[in-house]
């Protein structure tokens, strides 16, 4: 049986979009192609913790209260314990 996890307090939602933005700056404003924005969607949608009708019907994460903006960012994840997807790093960095 799956316990239930509380949604983000606004400041641990702010600290996430915060981080999002950051993460998403490093990655020059990158966004994720169609299929990989679908296929997160796809995944978000059949959660038991995505609230579709949020955000003025475009859906919204009952975990970190994210819209679906965040399925474009490459480098952010799934917020659940056990992610349903996982972000993307364009940057290598060699030595």
């Amino acid at each position: 049986m799956e316990t239930t996890i509380p949604e983000a307090k606004l400041t641990e939602k702010a600290k996430n979009v915060i981080g999002s933005l950051v993460a998403w700056s490093h990655e020059d404003f990158k966004k994720t192609n169609q299929q990989t924005f679908q296929t997160r969607l796809m995944f978000c949608r059949a959660c038991d913790y995505w609230k579709p009708d949020a955000f003025l019907g475009t859906g919204k994460c009952g975990i970190c209260g994210c819209s679906v903006g965040k399925l474009y960012i490459p480098a952010s994840k799934c917020p659940h314990p056990e992610p349903r997807w996982l972000g993307i790093t364009y940057k290598y960095t060699f030595h």
